[in-house]
């Protein structure tokens, strides 16, 4: 749609835009700290992304965390990357502990979850994420 047919892509971006303004303000109504819209796999429009104004952008784990960042140069600060359904879920604490690292490495500043977490997810993975960033810092100091 968007190649073939341009103008339907405004029209159709534009009706969006009046709902997310309007989710975004009930979000703050309701005392929201931060408004996030996650996305998916973007590697290639990083650089595009970088130049919206927002704050951050929440990318997932099909992005390698150090090309999204070499993407971005700077333009925007990156939230993220950790993958939900084989890490958090399926894994356990080591292979978390090993993904936050390779974000922090990459210079990722805010290491989260990519989206929504499975429920069943095991605590101890989610509790892992804030231990490793620790960690990491703690061996920078």
């Amino acid at each position: 749609m968007t190649v073939d047919d341009p103008d339907m892509t405004m029209r159709c971006l534009d009706e969006l835009k009046e709902i997310s303004v309007l989710f975004g303000q009930a979000q703050i109504d309701a005392g929201a700290d931060a408004l996030t819209f996650p996305d998916h796999a973007t590697g290639d429009l990083m650089p595009y992304i970088a130049q919206t104004g927002m704050a951050a952008f929440h990318f997932d784990s099909k992005n390698d965390p150090q090309a999204a960042m070499d993407a971005v140069d700077g333009g925007i600060r990156l939230v993220g990357n950790i993958n939900n359904p084989e890490t958090l879920y399926a894994r356990g604490p080591a292979e978390v502990r090993e993904e936050v690292r390779k974000c922090l490495d990459a210079g990722v500043q805010l290491v989260a979850p990519e989206c929504a977490i499975p429920l069943a997810t095991k605590l101890e993975n989610l509790l892992e994420i804030p231990r490793a960033v620790k960690e990491w810092h703690g061996e920078r100091d």
